[in-house]
């Protein structure tokens, strides 16, 4: 029986996280909709559960909000609360992480959100703050260029909208990571050919000329034999089937001849292949190549 009643409560959280996607939630701290659900689909664990999702008084919710012993039945009350009052301060100090972002993600208040977004010891509080309710531009652009670190940067920089901050992050922050945000959010394409031209960096020239589409470039690097791995990524974003064909043919790397067959659209050239291959998963990729050409 409690196999079944296990077995019944992941069927209904795969079926709401379901719903959930098809309505457009993308994080249970702001899909409120999920307390909405039947009980059916999401049985309560305890009686403290069962009477905050029943609960409708703002009397009752805030005392259970605030002083509930069990953490779910908190987060619940929390997010049926309408008292701004309550929500700030139990935003700031109740110390279960999501039931302080469920306090968030209801206030008004947008300097208490910034505030928390700047100052709070809780970095992933912090970084999930900035992920889904923190909007000032002026905010983000403080935090992005100075929070210690570099994953609450990195939360910022993806809600940027300044482009020349969003360039100088990208020539110049400590964090690979937040150089890479920066990079997929830069729209001045001067600013993108000379990262992908002078950056110390290749994984970051690469990504830069991803970006670009600039194909000369990726080929260079493609064809560079003094690199490894960086080659691979680069041939992965190649389109020019003429050095597509070359590194197929040509190059010493099995890796390296294998991804280029991928991506290859000559069924001719991949019928050679599949022919006079000497590796395995070289002439393996050309024939699931050519059977895709084929069925397409």
């Amino acid at each position: 029986m409690r196999n079944n009643r296990h077995k019944a409560f992941l069927f209904g959280m795969a079926l709401v996280a379901t719903m959930l996607m098809g309505v457009g939630c993308k994080t249970l701290p702001d899909c409120r909709a999920i307390l909405e659900f039947p009980a059916i689909l999401m049985p309560c664990r305890t009686p403290h559960e069962r009477i905050a999702r029943k609960t409708t008084d703002q009397t009752a919710l805030a005392e259970m909000a605030k002083n509930d012993t069990d953490s779910y039945a908190r987060y619940i009350a929390t997010h049926k609360l309408n008292d701004q009052t309550l929500l700030a301060d139990i935003a700031k100090t109740e110390g279960n992480q999501s039931v302080r972002l469920a306090a968030i993600s209801r206030l008004d208040d947008k300097s208490i959100i910034a505030e928390i977004a700047k100052n709070d010891e809780n970095n992933y509080v912090r970084q999930e703050t900035i992920r889904y309710y923190l909007n000032d531009q002026t905010v983000l652009a403080e935090i992005a260029r100075t929070d210690a670190h570099w994953y609450v940067r990195r939360a910022a920089t993806k809600r940027l909208e300044d482009q020349a901050l969003l360039a100088d992050i990208a020539r110049n922050d400590k964090s690979f990571s937040v150089r890479c945000e920066a990079i997929r959010k830069l729209e001045d394409k001067s600013i993108l050919a000379e990262i992908a031209e002078n950056d110390t960096s290749l994984w970051i020239r690469i990504l830069a000329a991803e970006r670009l589409d600039d194909q000369v470039a990726l080929a260079e690097i493609a064809k560079n034999e003094s690199l490894g791995q960086e080659r691979v990524f680069a041939i992965t974003k190649l389109k020019d089937q003429t050095v597509l064909t070359e590194i197929a043919q040509n190059a010493k790397g099995n890796d390296l001849r294998r991804v280029a067959v991928e991506k290859l659209c000559d069924k001719t050239l991949l019928r050679e292949i599949i022919k006079n291959e000497k590796d395995g998963d070289v002439s393996n990729a050309a024939k699931r190549r050519l059977r895709d050409l084929k069925s397409n």
